[in-house]
């Protein structure tokens, strides 16, 4: 898991923060009140969005271009490995995922392509 050194020192730094606390219906986390959530998966600012998927893996249906301010993950302790990607061509690969709930489904962001994790 990486923690973007930017976010941990400025907290939001270069990366752009994914939905507010308040965030639209297709991206509220479902389960047990999420609404004060001690973690957040960020967008890097370079990219601008995340992609929300349908199982852990790149070629999985793309459930959301999500490009709100911040996105609770399910559990902020939680990563589970999964199929392996790439951020971008040439960049090394990784196979950790967070588990998020939109619409009320579990669905699956790839972490390293996120701007991270933070508060």
């Amino acid at each position: 898991m990486r923690l973007n050194g930017v976010l941990a020192s400025a907290g939001v730094g270069t990366a752009l923060v994914l939905g507010a606390i308040s965030m639209p219906a297709q991206a509220q986390a479902a389960g047990p009140a999420h609404t004060s959530a001690s973690c957040y998966l960020y967008v890097d600012s370079n990219v601008g969005y995340i992609n929300i998927r349908a199982t852990k893996s790149s070629t999985g249906q793309l459930i959301a271009r999500y490009t709100g301010t911040r996105l609770t993950p399910q559990s902020c302790e939680h990563e589970e490995t999964g199929g392996w990607y790439r951020c971008s061509s040439g960049a090394p690969q990784y196979n950790t995922w967070a588990p998020v709930i939109y619409n009320g489904v579990k669905r699956y962001v790839a972490v390293e392509c996120s701007g991270g994790w933070g508060a």
